[in-house]
């Protein structure tokens, strides 16, 4: 597995025996909704009609998959701790090399007109136009081994009855940096996902991701080096997930997405080898990729 130091972050490291500040918190509903008719850019807002569903799978897929764990948990990451969370994730990847990842993202904001030469073109340049305008709100990590069986926080030891039992599943939340003053989103979607989860939100609370939400730059060097992406090691899961690695790929390399979907393709590749997309086909012997499709996954 390709392996690269860790940089030193600006607050002092955690070493493994501290406890992280990183808070646990019960399970939390889906991260999404439709996208709206309201686009807010920079404080003003602008009509976009939107019909793509943004919605999130993974705590819902963990919930009934997880057979060898009696319950999970969700540990959310915040700037102070994400450091230290990714040094606990890029050792347990060597022993859970599956992980199911899910994004959060504020809205379809954009619907470019074309022409296009057919769906795949048409879809690659929604995709491609929205990210290159929005940023990523949440994302959603749980690792698993080829036995299906989930990993917990090596922190969460937790006894009952006397006996030691095996950690809960754990799902790590990233929070990032948002600043609605600034940043662009749909207002329909940024309002359902501000929702508390009883009500079908996501609870997302905006005055904690400006104070305390992390920056994609840092995250992005944080993920290259911890062995995580580069990996034909690793095998990434997820369900429809066009927008979320578009999302991944432009922040890993800091780059705008080609305009050509071909080099998206290859583009991904260089940084996820193996994507299982429940959903989507992705064929990298024509190195092409489904965005948004129909059909089986291509082996």
């Amino acid at each position: 597995m390709r392996r690269h130091p860790l940089r030193s972050p600006n607050t002092p490291r955690k070493n493994s025996n501290q406890t992280s500040g990183a808070t646990q918190t019960p399970k939390r509903g889906p991260c999404g909704g439709k996208g709206g008719r309201m686009a807010k850019v920079a404080g003003e807002e602008h009509s976009e009609s939107s019909s793509i569903e943004w919605t999130t799978e993974l705590e819902s897929s963990l919930s009934s998959s997880s057979s060898a764990c009696d319950s999970y948990y969700v540990r959310e990451v915040w700037a102070n701790d994400v450091e230290y969370e990714l040094r606990v994730m890029e050792k347990l990847v060597e022993e859970y090399p599956y992980i199911a990842v899910d994004g959060c993202f504020p809205g379809v904001v954009a619907r470019p007109t074309g022409p296009f030469k057919n769906d795949t073109e048409r879809n690659y340049e929604i995709i491609r136009t929205n990210m290159s305008l929005v940023k990523i709100l949440q994302l959603s990590l749980a690792f698993s081994n080829k036995d299906g069986e989930v990993a917990g926080h090596p922190e969460d030891v937790r006894t009952a009855n006397g006996s030691d039992r095996p950690p809960p599943a754990c799902v790590w939340k990233i929070n990032f940096h948002f600043d609605v003053r600034k940043d662009i989103y749909c207002a329909e979607t940024l309002k359902l996902l501000r929702e508390p989860t009883k009500k079908g939100g996501a609870g997302i609370d905006l005055k904690a991701h400006l104070k305390r939400g992390v920056s994609v730059e840092r995250f992005s060097e944080l993920i290259t080096g911890s062995g995580l992406v580069l990996s034909r090691d690793v095998t990434w899961i997820t369900a429809a997930g066009g927008f979320l690695f578009a999302g991944l790929v432009k922040m890993l390399s800091g780059q705008a997405l080609p305009k050509a979907e071909v080099e998206f393709s290859e583009m991904c590749y260089e940084y996820f080898p193996h994507i299982w997309d429940m959903r989507v086909s992705w064929r990298r012997g024509s190195a092409r990729m489904r965005i948004i499709g129909e059909g089986k996954f291509g082996g």
